[in-house]
């Protein structure tokens, strides 16, 4: 399941609100992307994609459903369409942490561990109590060889979890 669920079911609310009244392609766009968290829900990665782009061809401003996009093209593998897709909500929505920790992801997926670190360190600055985002960055760091940093990295992290 994607990380921060609840963060973009509760923002996708919060859109409702502010699209009340609004005409029907907006309408539409929510549709799309309610069916597209579904099929996430399903782990069904094609048709997600399939509803997140309909949204997003509706609703082009919408960071969510290119957050959401981007973790459907990781979870197949397409590492460089889910960076793509990140980049897009983090123009769109510069202080969204939970992109930067994604797009983090991928980078060191793909063993670019400078830019996984610089995403890493960016969602943390956006969100300091991320435990998560400080353990990837040591690993990122690790794998890079910086064992000082990976530590100092890690033992921040689960300080952060103890606290949680």
């Amino acid at each position: 399941m994607a990380r921060d669920h609840l963060h973009y079911r509760c923002a996708f609310v919060l859109l409702l609100a502010a699209l009340a009244g609004c005409g029907s392609e907006n309408k539409r766009a929510i549709t799309e992307y309610n069916k597209g968290i579904s099929f996430v829900e399903q782990e069904d990665w094609d048709n997600a994609i399939a509803c997140f782009s309909e949204a997003i061809r509706l609703q082009p401003d919408d960071a969510y459903a290119y957050v959401h996009r981007g973790n459907a093209y990781s979870r197949q593998g397409e590492h460089d369409k889910a960076i793509k897709d990140y980049s897009e909500a983090i123009r769109l929505k510069p202080d969204d942490a939970t992109a930067y920790y994604n797009r983090g992801n991928e980078y060191r997926k793909k063993s670019n561990h400078e830019k996984a670190i610089k995403d890493y360190s960016e969602a943390i600055r956006l969100k300091p109590d991320d435990a998560d985002a400080y353990f990837n960055r040591g690993i990122a760091y690790r794998e890079k060889g910086d064992k000082q940093q990976a530590d100092a990295d890690f033992a921040k992290a689960e300080l952060l979890k103890a606290k949680n």
